[in-house]
């Protein structure tokens, strides 16, 4: 096995978390505050960053779009002051993806429709930047990729870079107060789907990483136990499991699958469906591809709690176990819910917005049934 492990990001993690991040910005900095409208339920945030004296000027920037956009980028870019040295992203995944973006467009002087036609290693002149997760369970405060949907043709797109990293990320309980059940659910389909996609990706057994994916698995299982009444201290583990599955930890000298998650963002394209809740729609399906071997599908259902011996359950047993951890959580597990008009767009749709899976394996993953 050969490979590479690299992730440079600061993790601050756990009560006060927030109050540390003064630690990471240096004299005299033009700082930008990137945000949704839901930092308006934290006025302390905006308080706290206002009275860094340590700043030449902060300066606040909103970005209210569901989505990460090439527009939603190229908005904040005509906006952003010429001086800013340091860009602070405080949202979910949404707005940690935009401030990824919008670093690598500011500091490499491009807008966000000639990312897709640059080489990463070409964007080496990235802005510094950190973010604040508000919501746990995606760990895309912790790793380097980013999405972004395309204006013209909706399709979103995966990017990576050894440049995309956040210099730092916080990981505040303050944050977690306002969130709902329905939010800790998400996160958590989130985190260990992330986990399910290297653990089936084809290739041979291998020591660390099955074991490392099967103890991520049992942790979650664990954390869904607190279900249906999370406290701060659960969506604070939530938040470090997440960190630790999306690290890159996982997919080291593994090929890394991103099937369900990219057949989830198609889905969410065309549906008003949340990230987790398209991930649990397409997982459902995705676990029933006859690639995946049977003895990976019964570690899985018996990490995620099942009872009988690992090798005497059958495909379908495993299968339906797995796919009944993620209803026990409150998700919805089959395109039945989506309406009749919707799920045709998405069909018409997924294979121009998925042009980099396999063709056969994205239809199957179309059947309603």
């Amino acid at each position: 096995m050969q490979f590479y492990n690299f992730n440079p990001t600061k993790l601050i993690h756990g009560g006060d978390a927030l109050e540390k991040v003064v630690y990471e910005i240096p004299q005299q900095t033009t700082l930008a505050v990137i945000h949704s409208s839901t930092l308006g339920r934290y006025p302390n945030v905006r308080t706290f960053f206002a009275g860094i004296n340590k700043c030449l000027r902060v300066d606040f920037y909103e970005t209210n779009n569901q989505e990460p956009t090439q527009s939603a980028v190229n908005s904040l870019l005509g906006k952003l002051n010429q001086d800013t040295d340091l860009i602070i992203g405080v949202g979910g995944g949404s707005v940690m993806d935009t401030t990824k973006a919008l670093a690598v467009c500011f500091g490499n002087k491009i807008n966000a429709y000639e990312l897709k036609d640059i080489s990463p290693m070409l964007l080496n002149k990235t802005t510094k930047f950190g973010l604040i997760s508000t919501k746990p369970g995606s760990g895309a405060e912790s790793n380097n990729a980013y999405v972004l949907k395309d204006d013209v043709d909706n399709f979103k797109r995966s990017y990576f870079s050894l440049y995309s990293y956040p210099q730092f990320s916080v990981q505040d309980p303050l944050f977690y107060e306002s969130l709902s059940v329905n939010d800790f659910a998400s996160g958590l389909t989130d985190a260990i789907s992330h986990a399910i996609d290297q653990y089936l990706v084809q290739r041979d057994e291998n020591l660390i990483q099955d074991s490392l994916t099967l103890s991520f698995l049992d942790i979650g299982r664990k954390l869904a136990q607190c279900m249906p009444t999370p406290s701060l201290d659960d969506y604070a583990r939530l938040a470090w499991f997440g960190s630790m599955v999306s690290s890159g930890l996982l997919s080291r000298g593994v090929k890394p699958s991103w099937l369900t998650h990219e057949v989830a963002h198609s889905v969410a394209s065309v549906t008003s469906f949340g990230h987790g809740q398209t991930i649990a729609m397409v997982l459902t399906k995705t676990l029933s591809l006859d690639r995946n071997p049977i003895e990976r599908l019964r570690s899985i259902a018996l990490a995620l709690g099942h009872e009988s011996v690992s090798d005497k359950l059958s495909r379908t047993d495993a299968i339906d176990t797995i796919v009944g951890f993620f209803s026990e959580l409150g998700m919805q597990t089959s395109f039945s819910e989506m309406n009749s008009e919707a799920y045709i767009e998405w069909c018409n749709e997924v294979e121009h917005l998925c042009p980099n899976l396999n063709k056969e394996e994205v239809a199957f993953i179309c059947l309603r049934t």
